[in-house]
């Protein structure tokens, strides 16, 4: 994967949920604490250079992690740097926002609630880029962190508070987003009490690697998801 510097939540989940004999390898982009759409553009300046650098480990597939990434650039533009990067490196890369979308319509969401720790600006792109998708989204409420090294100290409560404080009755999935937050640590408690699918977007972007590589392995304790193997 590649991913902006400051993000500690992404690379250990996947290195502590990833099935036996599956690896992960990590390079990483400057961005620093400024958590505003403008830095997520510097920030991807590097990218096509940190997938470059990243092939030369020859891994079977490249996850471009950063969510906030897509929403910036929008759907459109966004896949396109995708097909980009696969073409130049000849390895399967994946775009984190992308898996999101693909595992929500994998679980047959079409009515989102949004829980985000983004700033007002990117939660605004979030809204937008869903609906672009397809998606209707009920409604969405925003933490408006600004420091991105904010991002990997919220604690599970408050991830799961800021849930409930956004959800949409009516709603049939949400969505905690961003790959710097330990979403998935609440995932299995706010489906049993709100008896819908919960994606987020650590657990989205694991199930995306794993259907890419074809890999069946659950990963209970982490929703509906991943609860009974990836189909291939």
């Amino acid at each position: 994967m590649v991913l902006p510097s400051v993000n500690t939540v992404v690379e250990p989940f996947f290195a502590a949920t990833l099935p036996a004999g599956l690896t992960v390898h990590a390079q990483r982009m400057p961005i620093g604490p400024d958590a505003t759409a403008a830095a997520v553009e510097r920030m991807d300046a590097h990218g096509r250079a940190a997938v470059r650098v990243l092939a030369d480990c020859r891994p079977d597939a490249i996850l471009y992690a950063c969510t906030a990434s897509g929403l910036v650039r929008g759907r459109d533009h966004d896949l396109a740097v995708v097909r980009e990067l696969t073409e130049l490196t000849g390895i399967p890369c994946l775009s984190g926002i992308d898996a999101v979308v693909r595992a929500l319509r994998a679980v047959g969401a079409r009515r989102l609630t949004i829980a985000s720790p983004y700033v007002p600006e990117i939660d605004h792109m979030e809204v937008a880029y869903f609906e672009s998708a397809g998606f209707t989204v009920a409604g969405s409420r925003s933490l408006g962190i600004a420091d991105t090294y904010e991002l990997a100290t919220l604690a599970s409560a408050e991830i799961a508070a800021l849930a409930r404080e956004a959800w949409q009755p009516g709603s049939d999935a949400l969505y905690l987003a961003c790959l710097n937050v330990h979403s998935h640590e609440v995932i299995a408690e706010l489906e049993a009490e709100l008896g819908v699918p919960v994606v987020s977007a650590t657990q989205a972007a694991l199930w995306a690697v794993l259907t890419e590589l074809g890999v069946t392995a659950a990963a209970p304790g982490y929703g509906r998801l991943l609860a009974e193997g990836v189909a291939t």
